[in-house]
């Protein structure tokens, strides 16, 4: 009987860990996380020229920094705000594992835009116009204030340029 006792225990503590450990468990997925920032113009400068995206500042971050980051973004706190139907991208960070990317994430900090290569649930808020799984196409998807004021913290702690006061007080 104290052995089939000690069993269920054992069974539901690692049950339990497990769940409340689940976003560390997807850190796992994953070796590492490169930050980068942009400037991407989908507008022709010149009749040859269709664009150019210039890549301003690249920085890997820390393990505990990636884990933050991959649980702002879970949290449903993390949207809710109104977002650009056409955005030009200014922010961008990639999964790797061993050495090639796996997953990308794409951010418009002016436009609050978010549009990752894999399906956020907590995302879709407010009407979607669109009939995929990512919440990049519905009308309260876009980033939150506080989750853009912790992207904007991310990226000065890693030295890399943002127009932090521009992006902040942006339409008001």
């Amino acid at each position: 009987m104290k052995t089939v006792f000690s069993s269920i225990i054992s069974l539901l503590a690692v049950t339990l860990y497990g769940q409340t450990n689940s976003i560390g468990y997807k850190y796992k997925n994953f070796d590492s996380i490169v930050v980068q920032t942009f400037y991407e113009s989908n507008f022709p400068q010149e009749v040859h020229n269709v664009g150019t995206t210039r890549i301003t500042g690249t920085a890997k971050v820390k393990t505990e920094d990636a884990i933050a980051l991959n649980q702002w973004m879970r949290q449903k706190k993390a949207y809710g705000q109104n977002q650009a139907m056409t955005p030009e991208y200014d922010l961008r960070w990639m999964y790797y594992k061993h050495g090639k990317v796996i997953e990308t994430v794409q951010v418009s900090l002016w436009t609050n835009n978010l549009y990752a290569s894999f399906s956020l649930r907590v995302q879709r808020q407010g009407v979607c116009m669109c009939g995929g799984t990512g919440g990049y196409c519905c009308s309260e998807g876009g980033i939150s204030s506080n989750f853009k004021k912790y992207l904007i913290a991310l990226l000065e702690k890693y030295h890399l340029p943002v127009d932090r006061d521009g992006i902040l007080n942006f339409g008001e």
